[in-house]
């Protein structure tokens, strides 16, 4: 509300009282401008001494130009007809000029005094564009409450454009890392000489029982396989440290998205799914579990196969049931992101920690459930990389490799698909390359593609399959 006042700083703390700007003393008339706590503009005589030390003082230059469409001038505007935006940076713009400025008419149904009536659509991730500013001296307009939302879905894409080139630059070179380090141990198995094992660890009894860092421990413990194991462990630390940063800063991803989508639920939308929220969806802290999971068994099938080769029948009370649980998490959390890359790791993880847990304590009782469930899970592995063909480049090979070691018992031989993973790797890490137009698909995944301006109508998304949203 405008309003002209004779005695600012007696009333800048309250109300500003309303009066006709035609029936104003002349000496009213300043160039002061006084933002009061109410949000209300009070244009009246100089502020007193009380009221700056409580409200921030705009000083307006009559000739500044307040109009960037006209290029008028602030002592030209009529603030009747044409009101004026003051954001907190104080360069006050007229509301037709940071309406076009923020292409508010691409969002809502505006009538022609300005008014807004509906919106035109929900809000889509990368609809907005680059982070809009005060044109004069680029400070944030998240504070003019008319922006709000176009501003807040411009920092929430921005945010999530700069997780995503973190995560997946980080990924990318320990992926090729965990590779190269699995072939090294792979390659040196055969020629590997450990120091002799001291007499009381040859006849101690191993508990290899709990969760996955317990088994590490047991490795750490036999002084002969230390140098061995120095590189890979260190690297399973550079693993573990991304995982638990990647799983901290996607919280509040996390944390926004099951909000919206309960919204959906409450409200009984249709078909409420990530395109109706408008909600994108990050992928970092499922590909940094299942990093992690892979060094942690490539680690221990190698310390395994070693020690059966230097003690045939050593004494072990071996529970995996653990490590099994991890993988069914991650087949889950893959699964409800829409990650079927990630899911088909999370089964052949399964069948390989049953394959573990067989290949040590031989015929037991739970020998034929542990089969029965990694079958299970190399099945559904089959199936789903069948469906996601494109995908899941290269994964019936390491499924197969996965029912190898179930298959060959105490061996724990298996082969590394290195080509094929490091050509998957590639394709996660192209997906958010920072030259690369950004778009959603329908599950709300976030990807870039290079070139843009060739036809994306037909592409689809480098992770699930589903089509590319084109706004």
């Amino acid at each position: 509300m405008l309003a002209v006042i004779q005695s600012a700083g007696n009333s800048v703390g309250s109300l500003a009282r309303r009066a006709w700007s035609q029936g104003a003393r002349p000496h009213v008339l300043t160039k002061v401008i006084v933002l009061c706590h109410v949000q209300r503009l009070v244009i009246g005589c100089p502020a007193r001494n009380a009221a700056r030390k409580h409200c921030p003082v705009v000083i307006v230059v009559k000739g500044q130009v307040v109009d960037f469409i006209d290029k008028s001038a602030y002592k030209d505007v009529d603030l009747d007809r044409t009101p004026v935006i003051v954001p907190q940076c104080g360069h006050v713009q007229t509301i037709e000029s940071m309406d076009g400025l923020m292409q508010m008419i691409s969002h809502y149904a505006m009538q022609p005094d300005g008014r807004i009536t509906r919106l035109k659509s929900s809000s889509q991730p990368f609809s907005c564009g680059e982070l809009k500013a005060c044109p004069v001296c680029r400070s944030s307009l998240r504070g003019v409450a008319r922006y709000g939302r176009i501003v807040r879905r411009a920092i929430l894409d921005s945010s999530t454009k700069k997780l995503l080139i973190w995560a997946n630059k980080t990924y990318y070179p320990l992926s090729q890392q965990m590779i190269a380090k699995e072939e090294q141990l792979l390659s040196s198995r055969e020629s590997f000489v450990a120091a002799p094992t001291p007499p009381h660890l040859r006849v101690q009894l191993l508990r290899i029982e709990g969760s996955r860092a317990t088994y590490l421990d047991v490795v750490r413990s036999f002084p002969s396989y230390q140098s061995r194991y120095a590189s890979v462990l260190g690297l399973r630390s550079s693993i573990n440290l991304f995982a638990h940063r990647i799983c901290s800063d996607e919280e509040p991803f996390t944390r926004l998205f099951r909000a919206v989508i309960q919204r959906d639920h409450q409200v009984d939308m249709a078909n409420a799914n990530s395109t109706s929220t408008g909600i994108m969806q990050t992928q970092g802290h499922v590909l940094a579990i299942s990093l992690l999971i892979r060094c942690d068994l490539a680690i221990f099938t190698d310390f395994l196969a070693l020690r059966l080769r230097e003690v045939p029948q050593p004494r072990l009370r071996m529970d995996l049931s653990a490590a099994r649980k991890d993988c069914q998490d991650l087949i889950d959390n893959a699964g409800a992101r829409g990650q079927p890359l990630q899911a088909i790791e999370g089964h052949t993880f399964w069948a390989r920690c049953a394959a573990l847990e067989i290949a040590c304590t031989g015929n037991s009782q739970s020998t034929k459930r542990l089969l029965e469930g990694a079958d299970y899970h190399l099945r559904y592995a089959v199936a789903t990389a069948e469906v996601y063909e494109d995908q899941t480049k290269g994964m019936l090979k390491e499924i197969h490799q996965a029912r190898r070691l179930l298959d060959d018992g105490r061996k724990l031989e298996y082969e590394i698909c290195a080509e094929e993973r490091l050509t998957t790797t590639a394709n996660i890490a192209s997906g958010s390359s920072p030259l690369g137009k950004w778009f959603t698909c329908a599950i709300g995944h976030p990807f870039t593609i290079e070139g843009y301006g060739l036809d994306v109508a037909g592409m689809t998304c480098p992770q699930c399959g589903d089509a590319v949203i084109v706004l």
